[in-house]
């Protein structure tokens, strides 16, 4: 047994935080880097962290299921504050990845009508989009039955202000999700996010390589504070993302 005397495999087990040994990469042409780079990541990490904010401090379920789990992000985010994790993607390498991340919790890979058991709250983060019009109706029924009686549902999804992504069927506004969700559910609170427009596109451009490769924590913490401060909350004419908490009728 490694008794780690020196705190060595500490430092090594930290760093599998992320599996950075598949950062750098040599493509076919012979060029190589060192990194990789998420162009839509800060607008990725503020829905995600406007969620995990909003289930940690205000709705505090014993109980959640977040349905298209993905890899697990927002499930690694709310470990240590909600009880009873569990996640659901028909995504095998998706499930795969969520596991590898969250080897204490239980996620599954099938239909979220195959998961065993009720929650207080369930998640779709940018989910909906992904639902065809002929299957939605029996998707979302399957998501109500997975609730208890008081459930909750958080919804987030890409806003009519966005092109149309090649992914996606649809884009939303707070009309069309209404409509959705009213067979099972009735919104009780919403907001829009990330805010369209020149600061974002300013931020955004700050935190890419091409800038600098190194960056100081000291400066993304600036840039994080600008964008909390000027395109982080915004209205239903410049978000990018609508997230809705809505009650089972």
């Amino acid at each position: 047994m490694n008794s780690d005397v020196d705190g060595k495999f500490t430092i090594q087990a930290d760093q599998y935080q992320f599996p950075y040994h598949y950062l750098p990469d040599l493509d076919h042409t012979g060029a190589v880097s060192t990194y990789k780079n998420l162009s839509w990541g800060l607008d990725y990490i503020t829905y995600m962290h406007f969620i995990a904010h909003l289930i940690k401090n205000t709705l505090r379920p014993q109980s959640l299921l977040d349905i298209g789990c993905g890899d697990g992000r927002l499930l690694n985010m709310l470990q240590d504050q909600v009880p009873q994790l569990v996640g659901v993607d028909l995504v095998k390498q998706a499930v795969l990845f969520a596991k590898a991340f969250n080897p204490s919790l239980r996620i599954y890979l099938c239909d979220v009508s195959q998961v065993p058991g009720q929650f207080e709250l369930a998640t779709l983060v940018e989910v909906m989009e992904h639902i065809p019009d002929p299957a939605y109706p029996e998707f979302i029924n399957k998501v109500a039955n997975k609730l208890t009686p008081n459930g909750k549902l958080v919804v987030s999804v890409p806003t009519t202000n966005l092109p149309l992504n090649k992914k996606h069927y649809r884009h939303y506004d707070l009309s069309l999700l209404q409509e959705q969700l009213n067979a099972s559910f009735q919104i009780e609170n919403y907001w829009y996010l990330t805010k369209n427009g020149s600061f974002y596109e300013l931020f955004r451009w700050l935190l890419q390589p091409t800038v600098g490769i190194v960056q100081p924590s000291s400066w993304r913490r600036i840039v994080w504070r600008l964008h909390r401060k000027c395109s982080y909350m915004a209205s239903s004419h410049t978000g990018r993302h609508l997230v809705a908490v809505a009650r089972l009728r």
